[in-house]
This record gives C-alpha cells, structure tokens and sequence, in this order.
C-alpha cells in the first residue's frame, strides 16, 4: 500500500528556517489526510548515522546528506543517490510520492529521473524564483538560473506542482497543482513563547516588528523604505517602537551606511535585536501591535507568500505590508491588517499614518480578527485539500496510440539490421525514437528514405523501421505506392513528419488523411535570402580570376537549378501540416507565414548521449583553438570565419581552427573540389594564408565529435542562418564557451553576454573581437561556460522534451480520431 511520502529538501531542521516549518506544516496537513510522512532535511550538523531518524514534532527526520549508516555523504543538489537509498529502505512499493522541496534545477533533474526509475512520482514543490541579490556574481547567476529551470521546463516534466500562489499555476494550467501558502500548527512547542516587550520601554506608543531576513542588500523586504518612513512621520521616535528581528545595525549599516545618523537619532525607538532562536523571535513578534514589511511587487515576490504574514497571523498580530503573491485573499485591509496598494514612499507613510493614529480600541479589535480569522492552522487548510493525488508525467491512453515518424535518412538503430551503412548524421532522432519506443502506451513506427531497391521493414528494440526505396532527382523522392502500403500496413493514428525539404514528405502527407504533425528542422523558405552566405558573385565574376569567376558560376546555377525548385515544394508540404512542431521563435515565424492555420506545439531537442556525459575544461583544452560545426555550403559562414581567423592569427600567432567535416581536398568532392563552395574557400586559405591554421576533422561519430569539441577552447556558430543549430547546443552541454551569429532561431537558446556572445552574421571583425574576449579571459570563458550549461540542461533536457512531444501528441488524437 502507498501509504507515505517521502519529503526532501535543504530545509534547516529542526525548526531554524521558514523553510522547514513549511515542510513541518504540510507534513501535519499530510498526516491528517492519512499518510505517513518521512523527512530528510538539514540538521546544524550531521547526526550519527546509525541514530537517525530524530523525532522533530512527532515526524521522523533524517538528515538529507548522510541519512543512513552505511551511506556516503552527498551533495543532494548534484545526485539523488540518498534519497534512493531511503527509498530503498523504507520500500519503494509503500512511496506514494516523492515531495522535493525548493530544489535546485540540476537536482531536481536528477531527482525526477530517479522518480521515473522508482516508478514513483515526484512533486515540485515551489515556493521561490529567485532574483539577483547581493554582489555575488556568479552565485546569483546560478541560483536564478536555477530556479528559472525548477519553475518553468521541470514543473511540466514532474507533472505534479505544490506551489505557495496561483502565480504558478496561472503559468501552468495543464500541470496537476495543488496551491498551500503556508500550515503552521499553533500547537507546536515553537508557539507557545509567552510575549516579550522588554524591548519596548513603554507601554503607551505604537509597537511594530519586522521578523526575518530581508535578503542580501535589503532587495527582498525593503527594509530601509519602513525606516525612512517612520523618521519621516516622527523624527525624534515619539510614538513608536520598532524592533527588527534577525539583523543586527552593523549589518544593516553595511548596506545603508547613510542611515547611520538616523539610527542614532533614533536609538530608543529603533532596535535592532539581531538573530535569535526562533521561539524567542515569536515572543518579541506577540508583543508587537503589527508585524510590518514591504516588497517590490515582481515574479519573485508573486510566486512565494510570505512566511512573516503567515507566523504573524498563528500570533493573532494584524500585519501592514503592501499587495504581492496571494496576500489580498487573506488580509481585509482595515478588518485584520493594513495592506497598501504598492511600496512606494507615500503608501508606506500613509499606511503608517493610519495606524500610529489608530485609537487603542480599533487595535484590540484588529488583533482579536486577525486570531480568530487565521487559514493557516492544519485544520483551516483542511484534511480534504491534502490528499495526494500525484500523477506520473505519462499518462497511459486505454489504447496504444500508433505513431508513424518519417525521417530522412536511415536511422542507426535499424541500419545494421537493414544492411546498411551507419550514418554518423541525426543522433537526435534515433534518441528520441528510442526513448519513446519504451514508453507504454505508445506503439511507434519509423519509415525511412533509404538505398533499398524495395520497400523492406524490420523491428528492432519493439519499434517497426520501414525502408522506402528513394527515387527522383538526388533520391529525395518515394513512390506513391510505397508510401500507402505502409500506412496500410501500420495503421497510424498519427503521421509525425521530421522535415519539411524532402519531396518524400510531401509524398507521406499525401498519402494519409488522418491527423497530420510536421516538425520543422530547417525551413529553406526562410533560408533562401542567406542561401549564397552573403558572397557577391557579381564581385566574384568581375574579378576575371577563372577559378574564382567558376565558383561564383557554380553558386549561383546550384541555387537556380537545385535549390529554388525545392522551394515551391516545401510549401505546399507545410501546407498540409494540420499541427506544426517548432522549438524556437524563427521557426514558429516561419510556421504561421507558411501556414497560419496550423496549431503550433513546442518540443525542444534531445542531444546525442556524449554531450550529457562529457565537460569542457579550460585546462584539458587547446589554448587559442576554436571549433566550428560545417563549412559545406556558402550559408554556414565558413568564409566570414576565415576572415575573423586571419584578424586572430595577428595576435595569436598560434591559432587554430578546427572544422568539423571533410577536408577541402577531398577526393568524394569531385567536381564541387573545382569550381564549387569547397573551391572557393580553398582559394580564401591560400589568400590569406591560413592553410596551416586549419584542420578538418573528417566525418566523427558522437562521441568523436564531442572529444574534439571539448579540446577546443572556444566554439563559434558562424551561420548565417539557423534555426536551432543542434552544434551550438552540444558546445553549451559541453559547458564551453560560445560565440554565435545572431541568425535564425540562435538567439532563443542563449542570452547576450549571460550564456554567450553574439554578433551579426556576416561581420568578420565582430566575430574575431567576440573570439578575443574568451581568448583573453579565463573567467569569462568559464562564467559563459557554466551558465551555457545550465541553459542547455533545461532547453535539451531528455524527460521534458519527451513529455513535451507526449504532450503534444495527446492534445492532437483526441478521441475523435482514436479508432
């Protein structure tokens, strides 16, 4: 019977943060609706082993790092291993869900995988997006980016949301969410502090407290405007206490040295009582008329609720504060509370106004509503808002739903089984294939172009490969019959297309009537106008060079002739698309001008498994080395990074470019060798020197291509048009630092000067100074780095975009076209 939850987070046990009464509150409220309910949480320090689990209000707790003998100790924002270990030895068959805690993006990551292994759900609970405090660059770099990934991609991969407001589940009506500000059990010993006024020297003035942790620089509860205000009112203190709990005036100096004045002015009606255990800061907050605090009303506020107005509601004490989160369900302003429209200086001092001149009567009458009418007990919660019904991310139609992908090449996976040669092209596609072939519920077929004389199929890992035969002009075509014998064959409830170049896509949507799901990978609609890369082959056929005139020949009749006929055709196949698959800004551009009727549906990539497993390292790498992705066509740039390259080589003499590919020279080229793109970057080496500046790497395999990578110091993306270049986001798994034209859909997948560096595609000179920096910084590489990594975990995250894609699938096969 799944009869427990197991929580987890970094709450401080066992009563010294907001955070753990939180887990303590929802614990009592779980409890109450029948479950059992285990803790593993942060004590002071970590106790022995072999004597935990410590009783902390009648829950057995453990401490998160160390929870068992037996067990090393971990990091559990970086593995979920101990929590595996107390899954395991409490029975995974008695865990009805796992309750995360605030973790942070990675961990709950890893978190949720474990989940998915245990076949037990996880629950994100939430209560923070955190903002920039302090001057701690890169911590707070990492905690927003953090909390972004735990609020945003990692609340619809768990599926199941504890929030603290409707602010999240506004943002997430499809996810199962369950909205508790805060339990707080007045029985608890933490409540039964008797009030403290020694901190008042008079009973006859107005008594207010601010109780907590105003954030690094005051920039969560803005301390100092309440400050101001009170001076402002009543310059010599005549009137009114205030006590500040939690911080000590040399702190508060530290960030408000030019209140230092003001605070002598006032030492006897302003205190500063500094940190104290939390049933003594209760004492001094039930001696208070109010409990008073203000916040700037953003994302960061609106997603938490404030502990303060929730422990000074369990004290009966009425609160002044202004409008954030979820406060106005619950604070009547003049009934139990004083709430102002917003933080500014004018509705501080009003609000202080009105009560400083409150008659003594009016305050008994606001503090015996603001006891009696306090939500935030376990019974006012209510039993019945408690019960769990967590749900796995996957949820299992009564009929297998019958996906049919077409793709483009012959996938991996089925290629030796087939007799054919591997493709070291399309990793993404035979992991996600693969990943939801194993997805109950899900019967999937593959149909591929392919070097077959006749239509062939094969079943491999429980997923059904067809083999077309290709036909037509360069093998981008199928037959008609070939494409209707296997949807006869497989009987697809719905046609998922990889591509919209290929005329055998066309050829499949034709062929089926049923529901029809189009994934964008390049649009060449939208590439066109960047097709020839911003070369001039007017210039280049003026310069009476042969080799060069023929080049620029070439170019242009290879855009004519092969290119601009495949235009019309691509067209019409995104016009057959009933819904449109897209992960990128450009790409869902490019979707409504193609085909404005269409529904669109998000699904990030799934990178190749080497570049989750691997890191880049400034030291293992090659200093003054960069790595591009492809120069085969005019429109990947190279020609603009050789320019940047022979701009580099003057101050650093020992430069290289790594360009992943076949060389130049290379026999398979043929005529292209000649007069081609291949030609003319050749005679763009010689020009400027560079022939021994240069490597090509040959075709590599994933894990080929993430080594060479990681042994680069810098990646470029040096497109002029992309949409989503699946090479930038491997550097940025990797954790290198990049530099990427702004093209397409690149600037969608890092932000400037966070998690990368931009400039505009055919810039030569921006592109080298852009390179210089990384070359001329190690900290920059290695912030750039870190926080690219971090993004590419949220937009390339394995579970989410196949939840992504399941829940794309379920929106499109509604009943109506279940057979």
């Amino acid at each position: 019977m799944r009869d427990t939850v197991l929580y987890v987070g970094g709450f401080g046990l066992p009563d010294r943060t907001a955070s753990a009464l939180r887990a303590l509150g929802n614990a009592t409220v779980l409890r109450l609706a029948g479950y059992q309910v285990l803790i593993a949480g942060k004590f002071p320090e970590i106790p022995e082993p072999r004597l935990q689990p410590l009783q902390v209000e009648a829950f057995d707790c453990h401490d998160i790092r160390q929870p068992l003998p037996g067990v090393a100790r971990i990091d559990y924002t970086v593995s979920p291993g101990n929590i595996r270990a107390l899954a395991l030895h409490m029975g995974v068959e008695r865990i009805a869900a796992i309750m995360a805690y605030n973790y942070p993006g990675f961990g709950l990551h890893r978190l949720l995988s474990l989940g998915r292994d245990l076949g037990v759900p996880v629950i994100n609970e939430s209560t923070e997006w955190y903002g920039w405090e302090g001057v701690r660059p890169v911590t707070n770099v990492r905690r927003i980016l953090e909390s972004r990934w735990r609020n945003t991609s990692l609340v619809s991969r768990a599926g199941n949301l504890l929030s603290t407001s409707h602010w999240l589940e506004k943002r997430h009506p499809r996810v199962n969410t369950l909205v508790v500000p805060f339990v707080l059990d007045p029985a608890w010993s933490c409540w039964q502090a008797p009030p403290n006024d020694s901190w008042s020297d008079t009973r006859d003035v107005l008594r207010f407290v601010y109780s907590g942790s105003p954030g690094l620089g005051m920039h969560k509860d803005r301390l100092p405007l309440i400050v101001e205000a009170l001076d402002r009112l009543s310059p010599d203190g005549a009137g009114f206490r205030f006590a500040v709990v939690g911080m000590a005036a040399q702190e508060y100096l530290r960030s408000m040295p030019q209140h230092s004045a003001l605070l002598e002015r006032h030492a006897g009606s302003i205190q500063f009582l500094g940190r104290m255990p939390h049933r003594d800061a209760v004492g001094v907050l039930k001696a208070a008329d109010f409990s008073v605090f203000v916040r700037e009303q953003n994302r960061v506020s609106d997603v938490g609720f404030p502990t303060k107005y929730a422990e000074a509601a369990t004290c009966g004490i009425p609160v002044l504060t202004n409008r954030t989160s979820d406060i106005a369900d619950y604070l009547v302003d003049g009934r139990n509370g004083i709430l102002l429209p917003d933080c500014s200086p004018a509705a501080i001092g009003h609000g202080l106004q009105r009560a400083l001149t409150m008659s003594r009567e009016a305050l008994d009458r606001m503090r015996a509503l603001a006891a009696k009418e306090t939500s935030f007990t376990p019974s006012s919660v209510g039993a019945a808002d408690a019960g769990l019904h967590a749900r796995t991310a996957d949820a299992a139609m009564t009929e297998p739903m019958r996906i049919l992908w077409t793709v483009n090449i012959p996938l991996p996976a089925a290629s030796e089984a087939l007799g054919l040669a591997k493709s070291p092209f399309g990793g993404w596609l035979s992991t996600m294939t693969q990943r939801l072939g194993k997805q109950p519920g899900i019967e999937l077929g593959v149909v591929m172009r392919a070097p077959v004389r006749e239509l062939r199929s094969v079943e491999v890992d429980g997923i059904r490969y067809f083999a077309l035969p290709q036909t037509g002009k360069g093998g981008l075509d199928a037959r008609s019959e070939d494409c209707a014998q296997v949807l006869a064959e497989f009987k697809p409830h719905l046609l998922h297309a990889e591509g919209s170049e290929m005329a055998y896509t066309r050829r499949m949507l034709e062929a089926w009537n049923g529901p029809r799901l189009l994934s964008l990978q390049g649009v060449i609609n939208g590439y066109e106008p960047f097709e020839l890369g911003a070369l001039r082959p007017g210039r280049m056929l003026a310069s009476m060079r042969p080799r060069q005139m023929l080049s620029a020949l070439a170019l242009v009749l290879n855009k004519r002739l092969r290119f601009d006929p495949r235009l019309r055709g691509e067209r019409e196949t995104v016009a057959m698309a009933d819904h449109i698959m897209g992960r990128t800004p450009w790409d869902k551009a490019q979707a409504w001008a193609l085909n404005p009727r269409a529904s669109y549906h998000h699904c990030s990539r799934t990178l190749r498994e080497p570049f989750y497993a691997l890191r880049w390292r400034m030291e293992a790498s090659d200093r003054h080395s960069i790595f591009i992705g492809n120069a085969a066509s005019p429109r990947k740039g190279g020609h603009v990074m050789l320019e940047a390259l022979a701009l580099l080589r003057r101050e650093y003499p020992q430069v290289r470019l790594v360009i992943a590919g076949e060389r130049l020279d290379a026999r398979s080229r043929g005529l292209r060798r000649s007069i081609g793109y291949p030609a003319y970057l050749g005679d763009r080496l010689r020009e400027l020197d560079l022939a021994g500046h240069v490597d090509f790497t040959g075709l590599l395999d994933a894990q080929g291509m993430a080594d060479r990578m990681a042994r680069c110091q810098v990646y470029a993306m040096t497109s002029l048009i992309e949409n989503s270049p699946n090479t930038l986001g491997e550097a940025m798994m990797l954790g290198m630092p990049c530099v990427s034209a702004y093209a397409g859909g690149t600037a969608g997948m890092a932000r400037e000067e966070a998690e990368a560096l931009f400039y505009r595609a055919e810039d030569p000179v921006a592109l080298a100074y852009q390179i210089k920096r990384l070359f001329d910084s190690d900290a920059l590489c290695a912030r750039l780095g870190e926080a690219a990594h971090l993004r590419a975990l949220q937009t390339h995250d394995a579970d989410a975009n196949l939840q992504d894609l399941l829940d794309a699938y379920h929106a499109i096969l509604q009943p109506k076209d279940m057979p």
